[in-house]
């Protein structure tokens, strides 16, 4: 089994004093792997590409 490489990003900007915006995405690529092999011959699979944004206020 050969490697792999996962690339992720994340980004976060303050809005204001008080407010965060952020993302995230996982597997940029969109890369599909095995995270697990062997076990009663079968294969786990990795996560596929996924997004995420978080807005965040704070006082």
């Amino acid at each position: 089994m050969g490697g792999y490489t996962l690339i992720n990003l994340m980004a976060r900007y303050r809005l204001a004093k008080w407010i965060d915006v952020a993302g995230n995405i996982t597997n940029l690529t969109d890369k599909t792997y095995v995270r697990q092999a062997g076990f009663y011959d079968g294969m786990i699979f990795g996560e596929p590409r996924t997004f995420s944004f978080t807005i965040r206020g704070h006082y």
